[in-house]
């Protein structure tokens, strides 16, 4: 497959982070909005193609060691290369887009994320 250049706009529901190759969007692992990398095309339709990292450019202020040995191979645990403030306001941001849709909800109603631990 073909080997492009990318940089990351988004980071969608599930970790992986998104950019965009001719206008179709990319879906790359581990990988954090505003990140440039060489990404390898492993498989593309119609709508979106998905890739893998070849080469990290430039890395963003947020990425942090996976604190995990396992990370990146068993699947578990798709932000740990993300410092924990960051998480939080990635994850904030997916449920908030997600929720005007529900009747008696919009994203003025909620102004902050609180971590439960």
């Amino acid at each position: 497959m073909r080997i492009v250049e990318l940089k990351i706009e988004d980071v969608a529901f599930g970790g992986k982070g998104v950019a965009r190759d001719n206008g179709k969007a990319v879906f790359i692992p581990f990988t954090i909005e505003g990140e440039k990398v060489s990404a390898q095309i492993v498989r593309e339709k119609k709508q979106f193609a998905e890739a893998e990292i070849v080469d990290l450019k430039e890395t963003s202020p947020h990425r942090v060691e996976a604190p995990c040995p396992y990370f990146g191979r068993c699947g578990g645990c798709a932000y740990q290369h993300i410092d924990y403030e960051h998480q939080l306001a990635i994850k904030f941001r997916q449920v908030a887009i997600s929720l005007p849709s529900t009747p008696r909800m919009a994203r003025s109603d909620f102004t902050s994320a609180i971590p439960i631990v």
